[in-house]
């Protein structure tokens, strides 16, 4: 599920993306992988035309159980950027590492989502810290786990203070919203069943 302040727009990473329509704070939750995000299993896969698998595959995650989730709302058009300005890295919701201008595109990191298998993609995000090439493999990387943290650490704190349009939605079905609303630390999570890399902050 998408915050209702970002929309679908051209972008400058691929052809479309997501753009923020007015000024969104640090420490927004900007998405999150909600009830209503489809969902399709290994089998269910199988059982797609190849083509309708791939389609889907560029557009959602694979999770751990090998399933594929396709965020809602337009969430699924958010571009990868080696310097992005939403983390999702130990949460189960990306959330603004900085203030988001109006008409600035959204963008995550691909490499922090989780999944079972070794995925890698050639980068054209054009960020001054380009990769080049992003790998899943990158989420065990220390220094990268230690940028995440301190780009996080903040974030959250600004989360607790800044008004979250999604945040009657994320106090029922995020777990990590609920115990850092009540004062948890990010070493303290478990966030449970989530699209991304639980646990890397302890």
């Amino acid at each position: 599920m998408l915050d209702g302040r970002f929309e679908w727009a051209c972008s400058e990473i691929g052809t479309f993306g997501v753009r923020a329509a007015e000024l969104v704070p640090l420490g927004s939750i900007v998405w999150f992988p909600c009830p209503k995000c489809p969902r399709w299993t290994v089998s269910e896969r199988q059982d797609l035309s190849t083509g309708v698998d791939s389609r889907l595959d560029s557009w959602g995650y694979p999770l751990f159980d090998g399933s594929l989730l396709v965020p809602c709302s337009g969430a699924q058009m958010i571009n990868h950027s080696c310097d992005p300005t939403v983390l999702n890295v130990g949460l189960d919701f990306g959330i603004a590492v900085r203030d988001i201008e109006a008409g600035q595109e959204v963008t995550v990191d691909y490499s922090a989502f989780d999944t079972n298998e070794t995925r890698s993609m050639h980068c054209s995000c054009r960020a001054s810290a380009c990769r080049i090439e992003i790998s899943t493999l990158d989420a065990t990387n220390p220094a990268m786990l230690r940028k995440w943290s301190e780009q996080l650490k903040p974030a959250v704190d600004a989360m607790r203070k800044v008004d979250q349009p999604l945040g009657s939605y994320l106090s029922r079905w995020s777990q990590c919203f609920r115990d850092l609303r009540a004062g948890s630390s990010l070493s303290e999570l478990s966030c449970g069943d989530s699209v991304v890399r639980p646990g890397f902050c302890s």
